[in-house]
């Protein structure tokens, strides 16, 4: 009788449970495939998403890189501007100074001619003209 219910119970199991193992064995394979297909795109879409955001900061680089040497461009420009403006207000500087000491000159001509003309008039009065 234990026999009996031995081969009944593997019996039972065999008919119901083993086809069941079997189903589930290929659900599961299946679900092996799935998610190999799911891996495979998920590499595919990380290395294309890898590529675009590389090409995207080669870019920004790129125009960062160009923004700095516009930049710098005009950088070098201002200052060489500035540099000339510094020499012609230095110029000016001299050409003032130099307007001042011909002023001076005159100044004194001017001076001179005064004092001579008033020792002439002061001679003239003397000898009566």
């Amino acid at each position: 009788m234990a026999a009996n219910i031995y081969e009944n119970v593997k019996k039972a199991i065999q008919d119901i449970v083993a086809p069941e193992l079997v189903a589930i064995a290929g659900h599961v394979e299946l679900l092996r495939v799935e998610i190999k297909r799911l891996d495979e795109k998920f590499d595919s879409g990380h290395k294309q998403l890898n590529e675009k955001f590389d090409s995207g900061y080669k870019q920004l680089n790129e125009k960062d890189d160009a923004g700095h040497k516009h930049l710098d461009e005009k950088v070098t420009g201002l200052k060489e501007d500035f540099n000339n403006l510094r020499q012609d207000i230095n110029n000016v500087r001299q050409d003032i100074n130099n307007v001042r000491l011909e002023i001076r000159s005159q100044r004194e001509e001017v001076r001179l001619t005064i004092d001579i003309h008033e020792r002439l008039a002061s001679l003239e009065a003397k000898i009566g003209h």
